[in-house]
């Protein structure tokens, strides 16, 4: 068409599926398909293996249920980051918090790393966590908080605070380095 939309329809039955399929002298290479039980779109390697899956606003790696915005499931490196920086700054990862007001509060966690894994069936659990807490916001203050599990009880462990003071089982103090002994 030389002006307006050009549209291509696939139309499945109701219930159906609707695909896409790529070949090489007829050997299947891959396939994008409309999977209409759960209503998203597969895109399948050579193998027919589901390789991603767009759901809503969901995108699934290795899995056709994500349960997140980005869900990665497989073996070995899930996230490998490289860089074409010539300077001295490397590969980078941004975890930003955007509140609807756009301004920060004191103990706003911006960002955190948990670690866990399934706990019994499918049912996740987290033993560690790393924060990044705001502790002034208006002055754009902020601290490394490091956290782990004992049972049901969660604790900061480690803290450095926005100039570089720590403490170990105990906030940050004008002391730059504080520790203190867990009592039993």
């Amino acid at each position: 068409q030389n002006a307006g939309n050009t549209n291509i329809y696939i139309n499945a039955q109701t219930n159906s599926d609707a695909t896409l399929f790529f070949q090489e002298a007829n050997s299947a290479k891959a396939k994008v398909q409309f999977d209409s039980s759960n209503d998203s779109l597969l895109l399948t390697d050579g193998e027919y293996n589901d390789t991603m899956t767009l759901k809503g606003q969901k995108v699934g790696i290795g899995t056709t249920g994500p349960a997140a915005l980005l869900h990665i499931n497989g073996s070995g490196d899930a996230i490998r980051v490289t860089s074409t920086n010539t300077g001295t700054a490397g590969a980078q990862i941004d975890l930003l918090y955007f509140k609807q007001t756009n301004a920060p509060a004191d103990d706003d966690i911006q960002g955190l790393i948990n670690f866990g894994g399934y706990y019994s069936g499918t049912s996740s659990s987290y033993s560690s966590s790393i924060r990044s807490v705001w502790t002034d916001a208006s002055e754009q203050h902020g601290q490394l908080e490091f956290w782990t599990r004992d049972g049901s009880d969660w604790a900061q462990r480690l803290a450095i605070d926005h100039d570089g003071s720590v403490g170990i089982g105990t906030a940050p103090t004008t002391t730059k380095f504080k520790v203190q002994q867990a009592t039993a």
